[in-house]
C-alpha cells in the first residue's frame, strides 16, 4: 500500500485530479508513472485515513503492529502551500 502517491490512469486520478501536488501553472510532474497526493489537504487527508483504517481492520491486523511510511523524497514540484477545503 502506497495512499501517497497516485497513478494518473487510476480511478482516485480521474475523480480528484486536483488532489495531486502541481503547480498551477505547470505540467503535473510523474515519477515512476505517479504522482504525489497532496496530504496538506484535509479532504486527501481524510481519504487517507479512511483508506489505511479500512485496509488494517479488513486484513486483521492485531493492533500494536507497526506500519511504516516511507519518506517521499525529492517531491518533483517543489514547494507548493497547503490548500485548505
Amino acid at each position: 500500500m502506497e495512499p501517497k502517491i497516485v497513478n494518473p490512469d487510476s480511478d482516485l486520478y480521474c475523480e480528484h485530479p486536483d488532489w495531486v501536488l502541481h503547480q498551477p501553472s505547470r505540467r503535473r510532474s510523474e515519477l515512476r508513472n505517479q504522482m504525489v497526493l497532496n496530504f496538506a489537504r484535509l479532504d486527501v487527508a481524510a481519504w487517507g485515513t479512511r483508506t489505511a483504517d479500512g485496509l488494517v481492520a479488513g486484513h486483521g491486523i492485531a493492533d500494536g503492529t507497526v506500519i511504516a511510511m516511507q519518506y517521499m523524497r525529492g517531491t518533483p514540484q517543489g514547494r507548493i502551500p497547503a490548500v485548505c477545503c
